[in-house]
């Protein structure tokens, strides 16, 4: 999210939750992967070596992390109603978890990040 830093942050929450994820929709794993090298650039900076993130096309992070040095706990978002379906969403996340656990030279961990409501409702975790 470091790209959209101060992006909509005059809207009310529902106002700017729906703003950011249209924009977010749009995003390229190439651009995900400049702000992960953005906010890495920052946490070095400030000596920051551990940190936890979620977000969309994780592989984009956790080669910026393989790369940079740091450690972290990464894992796709599971948003209802966005993007995919829950079995594809759980596939992938599946695959990711697989082949970046622990494989990071700072020793990167992979991890499942609930989204609690209103983002996520009870049903769509039972599937």
């Amino acid at each position: 999210m470091t790209l959209f830093r101060g992006y909509a942050s005059d809207l009310p929450y529902r106002d700017w939750i729906k703003k950011i994820q249209a924009a977010e929709m749009n995003l390229t794993p190439a651009e995900v992967r400049t702000g992960a090298y953005l906010g890495a650039l920052e946490m070095i900076k400030s000596g920051t070596t551990s940190f936890a993130d979620m977000y969309i096309h994780m592989d984009e992070v956790a080669s910026v992390v393989e790369k940079t040095g740091l450690r972290a706990a990464l894992g796709y978002g599971m948003i209802e109603g966005l993007n995919e379906d829950p079995e594809t969403k759980l596939k992938i996340r599946e695959n990711f978890n697989r082949f970046w656990n622990g494989t990071a030279q700072a020793g990167s961990q992979q991890c499942m990040h609930l989204i609690q409501p209103p983002h996520a409702q009870r049903d769509f975790w039972r599937k």
